[in-house]
């Protein structure tokens, strides 16, 4: 965590279970804008071992997510 870290919530202190180099906003947006936890988006791209420098994998990870979720409540 860099000095002066303005506030460390869950979002900040997940980055170091991996994918760690992206902004955290990126994260904070995509969460928002799909209406998910940016820290499951966090975990999934560990899972899938991306690396920092994949920005765009984070919003492609929300909407798989996203569509597992319907694929799951249509089987109910």
């Amino acid at each position: 965590m860099q000095n002066g870290a303005i506030r460390v919530d869950a979002s900040l202190a997940g980055m170091g279970a991996g994918a760690g180099n992206a902004p955290l906003e990126v994260f904070i947006a995509a969460a928002a804008d799909h209406g998910l936890d940016s820290r499951a988006i966090l975990v999934e791209l560990g899972w899938r071992k991306m690396v920092g420098g994949q920005e765009d994998m984070i919003v492609d990870v929300a909407l798989d997510m996203l569509a597992a979720e319907h694929r799951k409540s249509k089987r109910i």
